[in-house]
């Protein structure tokens, strides 16, 4: 094998030195940097061509036996953080270690890479514990589970729960590729149980469930980022022996405790980070460093991209193509996403990425990633990022429109409100933590759950609690289902919202909180909404959201609180302001207001007009029909200012004001008029005629002659200009 493996070349014992005893990476790197020593010091381009010959011994291809020449140089550098196990073995291969001590190499790489948070000063995060924790006792569970599967997304810390685990285990990484005749190897190991990391690609995927199809019940542990059991190769006589595992997302706690430990010292920068990086610690690091390089904690967008570069990058073991990540980017931009819209390429290759998932209505990317891939997009290509957000209003609207289905309805407009892309309404209905919350009706049993709640609830906002008790207790007591309960997978209780059924039984229980404004509301029906309180943002934006769904089962919501928060949310979300108590209903030194929103059918797609039409800009170059309908109307309105104020036309940047927007429709209609085709500049002479100087009325011009061919010059004279109407190079 060359020069290196040439034993007259080497100096010192015969013996190469062992790794026995070492406990850090430093002391490992420590130790190969002996060994190379003792096998007289060989270039890394030397130790590079080697172990290129070792790989190509095993049958590896070409394109997967070369290591980089910085790759090798970095494990004998000390202040590593992690080292390949298969690249390690490779390289001690090549500087003369013999098989049978390879091994040794192999038992030290696992004392050095396990976590030496002690040493540190570190304290091993509650959550990584209870991971760990979750896998000794799947491992130790009598042999009912012969594959342990750990499951989580990119970053959630998978690896080092791996190397956490106690015992002589055999350890496959497969990060770099699939090792020839490693999993078997390694599956024929009588120690212990197997350890397999990094099994998220295709190739490692069907790699893994082939071994063990041929080796049985051999106990092995299988970090991946979706279940072995959802894989559709997975042999259907494996699934009843797999356990799955979920690496847990961080608390907020620990992940500003990992922030504090990377040096970010200022509180609300770690508290940015904290909300962005929705528990997964790999998130934690990169958007850190990203403060560290002075990104500003304002810049959503500048701030997420060094993550979101990570994520991809780790993402493409997964896409060999790159324009499924692009894709990546769009999906996460256009909300829940349906085939009509996306080709059915990318659609395909999408649901194959571990960050999607099927979701009620289409594809959509789990969060946090949804939302810093969408922060990244609006920032790096902010017209591409408006397109498509446009593309999924106008689709998610005529969905909308055509729906019969109310649970269809309050998905679609659920889906319309995080396009909106506000920050008040993502932050309390969108929350960047991925866990699941289910929400309930509340029953007799949760009576002192819910008082306590209550109780909870009035101390938390300085409430009086025997007010708070004496207006809110009757609710408990007459309604035992009034109230809608969110819960985590284990059933326990996350926190309450009261949605009591806006009728005549109730009016006494909802009186005290509306006082004159009870009559109005009382017998219109809808849900009342008097009380909320939650655990943490995730569980009260599952109760919120499921408010909103009621609210369009029933038509209306009524929202009766004195919180200046949820008072901002419900302006922002477009609620009707009906006045306030008279008196201090819950002696906190405010008055409680009253807001309503009517949810019937033919209110939803109006009100989701109104809360995108303004600050979102919806004109879609794609959808000429769209734009020509616009256009129609600010001609129409072109002597108007103030109703030309209400055109969605301003939100793109070549017309942000009326006066910019008066003058682009001016300029296009003389150019149309202009135009040498007769047929075109009759069209354009009619714009400037009826609309912009007014020398012949629209009635007068229809009645000229038969109104078909009218109305049909004024549509092309329309559609000719959408055609044009905003420059070429804002299209890119």
């Amino acid at each position: 094998m060359g020069d290196a493996l040439d034993r007259s070349a080497r100096t010192g014992p015969d013996d190469p030195p062992t790794p026995d005893g070492v406990s850090t990476l430093d002391e490992l790197c420590a130790r190969l940097r002996d060994l190379r020593v003792w096998a007289g010091s060989p270039s890394f381009t030397r130790i590079v061509q080697d172990i290129a010959a070792i790989r190509a011994a095993r049958g590896l291809p070409a394109a997967e036996r070369r290591p980089g020449r910085v790759t090798i140089y970095e494990c004998f550098r000390p202040g590593r953080r992690r080292i390949d196990v298969e690249l390690l073995i490779d390289i001690v291969a090549a500087l003369g270690v013999d098989e049978a001590d390879q091994t040794r190499w192999r038992r030290a790489h696992r004392a050095a890479s396990s976590p030496g948070w002690a040493e540190t000063g570190q304290t091993w995060p509650e959550t990584q514990a209870r991971t760990v924790a979750a896998l000794l006792a799947a491992l130790g569970d009598g042999g009912t589970h012969g594959v342990v599967n750990l499951v989580g997304p990119v970053g959630a810390g998978k690896s080092t729960a791996l190397a956490a685990l106690p015992g002589d285990a055999t350890r496959v990484d497969l990060a770099a590729g699939i090792p020839d005749g490693a999993l078997d190897a390694a599956l024929a190991d009588p120690r212990g149980y197997v350890v397999v990391d990094n099994a998220d690609s295709p190739a490692a995927l069907a790699a893994v469930c082939s071994a063990l199809g041929r080796r049985g019940r051999t106990r092995v542990v299988v970090a991946s980022r979706r279940p072995l059991s959802g894989w559709p190769h997975t042999p259907g006589t494996l699934l009843p022996h797999i356990a799955v595992v979920p690496a847990l997302p961080w608390e907020d706690r620990e992940a500003d405790e990992l922030a504090a430990r990377t040096g970010v010292t200022r509180a609300e920068h770690r508290a940015v980070v904290v909300a962005m990086a929705g528990g997964i610690p790999l998130l934690v690091d990169r958007l850190c460093r990203a403060v560290h390089l002075g990104t500003r904690t304002d810049a959503p967008g500048a701030l997420a991209d060094l993550a979101v570069t990570e994520v991809l990058d780790r993402l493409g073991r997964e896409a060999p193509a790159p324009s499924v990540l692009s894709a990546l980017a769009l999906l996460a931009s256009s909300g829940q996403t349906d085939h009509e819209l996306f080709p059915s390429a990318d659609f395909a290759a999408l649901a194959e990425l571990s960050l999607v998932y099927a979701a009620e209505e289409g594809l959509d990317v789990h969060e946090p990633y949804r939302t810093l891939l969408d922060h990244v997009h609006r920032w790096r290509r902010p017209l591409g990022h408006r397109r498509s957000v446009a593309r999924a209003l106008v689709h998610h609207r005529e969905v909308l429109a055509g729906s019969t289905d109310l649970v269809q309805r309050a998905r679609r407009t659920e889906q319309s409100l995080w396009l909106t892309g506000d920050p008040t309404i993502r932050d309390a209905l969108f929350p960047t933590r991925n866990e699941p919350i289910a929400v309930r009706a509340s029953t007799d049993a949760d009576t002192d759950e819910v008082m306590r709640l209550l109780h909870r609830w009035a101390r938390r906002g300085e409430l009086d609690v025997r007010s708070s008790e004496r207006v809110l207790s009757p609710m408990v007591a007459d309604i035992p289902d009034g109230f809608r309960i969110a819960t985590d997978p284990n059933g326990e209780i996350l926190g309450a919202i009261t949605a009591l059924p806006l009728a005549s039984r109730t009016h006494h229980l909802v009186e005290p909180l509306l006082e004159d404004h009870a009559p109005d509301v009382a017998n219109a029906g809808g849900v009342f909404v008097g009380m909320s309180i939650a655990r943490d943002n995730r569980s009260q934006a599952a109760l919120l959201r499921d408010v909103l769904l009621r609210g369009i089962s029933s038509g209306q919501v009524v929202v009766a609180t004195q919180w200046p928060a949820y008072q901002r949310l419900v302006r922002r979300l477009g609620f009707t302001y009906l006045g306030a108590t008279q008196g201090d209903v819950f002696r906190c030194g405010r008055q409680v207001q009253v807001h309503t929103l009517r949810l019937a059918p033919a209110d939803l797609a109006p009100w989701v007009d109104r809360l995108t039409d303004r600050g979102i800009p919806v004109g879609d170059l794609g959808e000429l029909a769209w734009l020509t309908d616009q256009l129609g109307r600010a001609y129409k309105h072109w002597h108007t200012p103030s109703l030309l104020a209400e055109s969605p036309l301003l939100s793109h940047p070549s017309t942000p004001t009326v006066r910019h927007l008066r003058a682009a429709l001016s300029t296009a209609a003389q150019r149309l008029a202009t135009d040498p085709d007769p047929t075109r500049a009759a069209a354009g002479q009619a714009l400037l005629d009826i609309y912009l100087s007014r020398r012949t009325a629209l009635r007068h011009y229809l009645g000229t002659q038969p109104p078909a061919p009218g109305a049909t010059l004024l549509r092309q004279a329309l559609t000719a200009v959408a055609q044009t109407f905003w420059p070429a190079e804002q299209r890119s």
